[in-house]
């Protein structure tokens, strides 16, 4: 058949050709091929494409459709397409047997009619049209509907339990034998990372036979899995300064993919997101290991490959979420029901009530009683008290310690004056995330920060009598209610900050593009020989000293002035500073 290729344009010469005939550029192969080819049996690539590369075909022609006659990636590709109202539109097609000549003469009068019967019976067909076709016994059908239900279902469960057994079996297996190779830290981990897999393969087989429960005992079944996860990351937090923290911070990452469980309605991604967030370490593992030891190259791509073939799990039997056995047990402990009704009243409660409101009847109306007290007129400060001179507060200091209002004196010293930080917390020196926090250090002069880099910032609050070291290269530094304390740091990308301190020192031994100063009272800085490029801002502060090298190596201290001076030059004010020397 001629297959012909559109020329666009206005004068083409098949413009006037219609879509009917550009269908046939692609054209594929009719029903009546296919079935002659599903009645001899060819199926393998070689047979399909006699003129074509095995190579050149999608994964070798090793997953084919031979009902569409189509070529797939992979295995989960080609059951997708078996889902698709395509296929199962081809499948219904094979079933009615092709026209022929012998149908055509009989359409035209030579012969007599004769029903057409399917000439393809065959079980691969992937639809069940028996079951869109009407019975005659629906009585019978009905009673037996529940128990094939839970026979499918069983299966269903049952089908996704050992998927995920294959899961473990195939790619989470080489992760394990090679993490146990490697020992050490790695395998440390990893048997931790085999506890939690198989706690969540408990899980889904308890998901498979059971209802869902209520959300609340939900965190109860997962809590064997959240505890290894939390260890898991522990483990990677405890030994920063190991030489396997890549391999340690890959798992760490990647492990909370293991919470698709709680995820809905779209947990596939969510796995997505987590094997990208590992996937930055086994980078780093990948490039340090490359030439060195492929056992940790194969490390790495393993356990890539264990969290794709997690998503595509997820993607296929839990494609908004964990999947519940509807027709199942109910979880004991589990089932939630309407609150049981309150407890019933004491006895002769409601006698009470009754007698009370008969006293409150009977009593006179109060509004009649305050309108008569108020037309009293000057009788009614008659049962008025006399108060003594011994008995007035704004008289006696001692009598306002007791009572309940506050001493003016008292509250005016309370609400002034700024809040001081407290002294009594405990001492802090951790990183945290991207930035290193010192809290609450007094009297310590050992502090020390050697394992930094360029990403990472420090952060020191309420901090007295101590000194901290910051070696290497960090982002920005700042000091925030500090009391005589010292600093000294390597190199800063961007700017160290002083922030309401009083007698604070700093060093630079690096370059240093920018020096705040916001509220600081008694501060000195010495610039090294690299660091004397920096911009010095100060607001609000006082008592600014800096120290800079001379030709001898000795620092040479200058000050920076604090009084300001200002002249209208006819338009604005032009200000500039005093020197007093």
């Amino acid at each position: 058949m001629t297959r012909y290729s559109r020329s666009k344009g206005r004068c083409a010469p098949n413009r006037k050709i219609g879509k009917r005939g550009l269908k046939t550029k692609r054209y594929k192969k009719d029903t009546d091929q296919i079935l002659d080819e599903i009645k001899k049996g060819i199926t393998s690539p070689a047979q399909k494409r006699p003129f074509e590369m095995v190579d050149e075909l999608p994964s070798n022609g090793e997953f084919f459709c031979v009902e569409c006659d189509r070529f797939f990636v992979n295995d989960f590709t080609l059951k997708e397409h078996k889902r698709s109202k395509q296929h199962k539109q081809r499948v219904k097609e094979l079933k009615v047997p092709p026209y022929s000549h012998e149908e055509s003469e009989r359409a035209a009068g030579m012969g007599s009619y004769i029903k057409p019967v399917s000439t393809v019976t065959d079980s691969k067909m992937d639809l069940d049209l028996e079951s869109t076709t009407k019975s005659s016994n629906v009585k019978n059908n009905i009673k037996n509907a529940e128990s094939v239900l839970k026979r499918t279902l069983f299966k269903m469960f049952a089908n996704s339990v050992n998927e995920f057994d294959d899961l473990l079996a195939d790619s989470f297996a080489t992760y394990f034998k090679l993490s146990t190779s490697i020992g050490s830290l790695v395998q440390q981990q990893a048997n931790l990372v085999n506890n939690a897999v198989q706690a969540q393969r408990q899980f889904l087989e308890l998901a498979s036979r059971s209802q869902k429960p209520n959300d609340a005992s939900l965190p109860n079944l997962l809590k064997p899995t959240s505890d290894l996860i939390i260890k898991i990351q522990a483990l990677r937090d405890e030994n920063r300064r190991s030489e396997f923290f890549n391999h340690l911070s890959a798992i760490a990452e990647g492990i909370g993919a293991l919470g698709w469980v709680t995820i809905a309605p779209t947990p596939g991604p969510y796995v997505k997101e987590m094997l990208d967030s590992s996937q930055f370490y086994t980078n780093k593992v990948l490039v340090a290991f490359k030439d060195k030891d492929a056992k940790h190259v194969d490390w790495a791509k393993s356990w890539i490959q264990f969290l794709s073939n997690l998503q595509i799990y997820v993607r296929k039997n839990h494609t908004t979420g964990l999947v519940w056995n509807a027709k199942g047990d109910v979880i004991s402990g589990s089932a939630g029901g309407v609150l049981p009704p309150p407890p019933p009243p004491p006895a002769g409660f409601f006698d009470e009530t009754a007698s009370n409101n008969t006293a409150k009847s009977s009593a006179p109306d109060t509004h009649a009683a305050l309108f008569a007290s108020i037309n009293q007129g000057t009788d009614i400060t008659r049962s008025l008290k006399k108060v003594n001179t011994d008995q007035m507060t704004h008289k006696n200091p001692s009598l306002r310690q007791s009572s309940v209002v506050p001493d003016k004196q008292n509250v005016s010293n309370g609400s002034s004056g700024l809040k001081k930080a407290p002294s009594n917390l405990p001492p802090k020196m951790e990183l945290e995330g991207k930035k290193w926090v010192v809290e609450n250090q007094h009297g310590n002069s050992t502090l020390t920060i050697d394992d930094t880099n360029m990403s990472q910032s420090v952060n020191v609050y309420n901090c007295t009598n101590s000194m901290l070291v910051v070696k290497g290269k960090v982002n920005s530094i700042t000091v925030n209610r500090c009391r005589k304390f010292s600093i000294v740091f390597d190199q800063i990308v961007s700017v160290v900050e002083f922030i309401d301190s009083q007698r604070v020192q700093a060093q630079a031994n690096g370059i240093v593009p920018t020096i705040t100063m916001d509220k600081v009272d008694g501060i000195e800085v010495f610039l090294s020989k690299e660091s004397l490029s920096c911009e010095i801002v100060s607001s609000k502060s006082s008592e600014i000293n800096l120290s800079v090298p001379s030709a001898s190596g000795d620092y040479v201290e200058h000050p920076i002035p604090e009084q300001l001076k200002s002249i209208w030059n006819g338009k604005s004010f032009q200000t500039n500073a005093i020197d007093k020397n």
